[in-house]
């Protein structure tokens, strides 16, 4: 069977309203100011971002770019041998948490009109919910109860469907974005155990990388309801279960016959996902495809990737997330033959319809 594995970068997220690597400074310092009182633990690394503008007189720098400001300031603690992280991971988890409010409208099915808003009246929540679907290979759907039954008339139930293609995902998010579509699914439909999002569980002494089942899901940089965040710097690899966390990445990209990359600009300092990427294609047996879809105002990350992929089978879509999303979630309504069903069961051919329709016109 077929492996696909997404890779999620920062604007994957950003149309929820997460911060990005571009302007997460600036949001950090927009809830500072908010609520200065709450955050007042955070002023002091502030402060230190503020004076980072130094740098610029002499050298290429950009100060609001929060990872090129991480890492010189944890250049300096190593250099000092203060090797505490504790500030930038503290900065970090409030940050997303804080800007994650997006993710409390997602509801259950509006009744009458379920099919369009399967998870709430929100349009956006309601396309990042079809997706998740289609990656959980499930078929939302209301089925009728018999007459005798003491319960609603009607029920809205998750049923998986036959796999066509497996899936995986590996993300550079700290955020809980599929994890929460994932757990509404199963707090407001009827499901299966099987459709679930599976982190690896990162012990030493787990010889077998923790429970199995699931769809994979892999943060790579750590997520904000756990014990391991990573700050994107030079020094990530540092943590004592990053290699863990980068070993499960490894496993799956090199397994895989398609990789889709979603919202990941592919920026200089992504070294880290480079040599992941490097490492996988050289262990990999068969990859057949490799589709990225990213915004590119001004053809810089288009110019990256194709720099770095030389695949003949390598594709760019100049699309912001929310146009994939919705033209998946468009092409299900279009197909659909049942008034009761919603099903992704044609995820792989709405994915090759959108690229062959964004490649070919080159700006969208």
């Amino acid at each position: 069977m077929q492996q696909t594995s997404y890779i999620i970068g920062a604007g994957f997220s950003a149309p929820l309203g997460l911060p990005t690597r571009t302007n997460f400074l600036e949001r950090a310092k927009d809830m500072l100011f908010r609520y200065p009182e709450r955050y007042e633990h955070h002023h002091s690394l502030i402060k230190e971002f503020d004076q980072l503008a130094k740098v610029g007189v002499y050298c290429t720098t950009d100060p609001l770019d929060i990872e090129e400001a991480l890492a010189i300031i944890e250049m300096q603690n190593f250099a000092k041998a203060r090797r505490s992280k504790k500030p930038f991971v503290d900065l970090i988890q409030d940050t997303v948490e804080h800007y994650s409010r997006a993710l409390e409208k997602i509801e259950g099915p509006v009744e009458e009109e379920w099919l369009t808003h399967p998870f709430g009246r929100h349009r956006r929540i309601n396309l990042y919910g079809v997706f998740a679907a289609s990656l959980l290979s499930v078929r939302l759907a209301q089925r009728a109860h018999a007459a005798d039954r003491q319960e609603p008339e009607t029920e809205f139930v998750a049923e998986k469907l036959p796999l066509r293609s497996r899936y995986a995902v590996l993300s550079t998010n700290y955020d809980m974005v599929l994890e929460r579509f994932a757990e509404a699914m199963r707090q407001h439909y009827r499901c299966s155990e099987e459709i679930r999002l599976q982190r690896p569980v990162l012990d030493e002494d787990d010889k077998n990388g923790g429970s199995q089942g699931g769809v994979p899901l892999v943060k790579l940089h750590g997520s904000v309801d756990g014990d391991i965040l990573l700050p994107a710097t030079w020094a990530r690899s540092t943590h004592r279960k990053a290699a863990q966390i980068w070993e499960h990445g490894l496993a799956l990209l090199s397994e895989s016959n398609h990789v889709r990359i979603v919202g990941h600009a592919l920026g200089a300092g992504d070294a880290h996902l480079r040599y992941l990427i490097k490492s996988a294609v050289l262990a990999a047996p068969h990859i057949k495809t490799i589709d990225v879809i990213c915004l590119d105002p001004d053809g810089s990350v288009k110019r990256r990737y194709r720099s770095f992929f030389t695949f003949r089978n390598f594709r760019f879509a100049n699309a912001d997330v929310l146009s994939y999303l919705k033209f998946i979630t468009e092409w299900y309504a279009k197909r659909s033959n049942d008034p009761n069903t919603l099903s992704t069961a044609q995820f792989e051919e709405a994915h090759e319809e959108f690229m062959l329709r964004a490649v070919e016109a080159p700006g969208r």
